[in-house]
């Protein structure tokens, strides 16, 4: 975990909330078996406003759309996202800016959702060198399995089984 980062929340989750893009789904919900999954923002709220009084967690991974601040306040046991790139690019587009600025290292970042796009404490990150001459689509593919690496590590940690590393 990042220097002075904790846990997205004192409460242990009664409940997770995947939120991610339809196409992710098979993926993802075996490294979070236990989990409601969404794939829009009307199901989201439906999800959350279902959760009660219950300590819900959202994991959102891949998700694409900003989650309003709203319902990220529903979420008792806080939210974490998994950004695909490093803390240096936040927000969409991450990829093409990286390799337009030069960078030689991109990677994957879990972190505290905040009402402010990409700006909670960092959980964890996980980088990996840009071979040169790559292209976005190619840096998209070297993302994704360092990606799913990343969930799979922390799914005992989302879940409230383990503590954070």
């Amino acid at each position: 975990m990042a220097e002075g980062a904790s846990g997205p929340s004192a409460a242990k989750p009664d409940h997770l909330v995947l939120a991610t893009a339809a196409g992710l789904v098979p993926v993802l919900t075996p490294l979070l078996p236990d989990a409601t999954v969404v794939t829009d923002l009307a199901q989201l709220d439906a999800a959350l406003l279902a959760g009660g009084d219950r300590a819900v967690r959202l994991v959102s991974v891949g998700f694409g759309q900003i989650v309003p601040a709203d319902m990220l306040a529903r979420c008792r046991a806080g939210a974490v996202n998994f950004h695909p790139a490093s803390p240096d690019y936040p927000g969409s587009a991450s990829n093409h800016l990286a390799l337009y600025e030069g960078a030689e290292q991109f990677g994957v970042t879990a972190h505290i959702m905040v009402p402010t796009i990409d700006a909670g404490p960092i959980l964890a990150l996980r980088s990996f060198d840009i071979p040169p001459g790559i292209g976005h689509r190619s840096l998209d593919e070297l993302t994704f399995p360092v990606m799913l690496s990343l969930v799979s590590e922390l799914a005992p940690c989302l879940s409230g089984g383990s503590p954070w590393p």
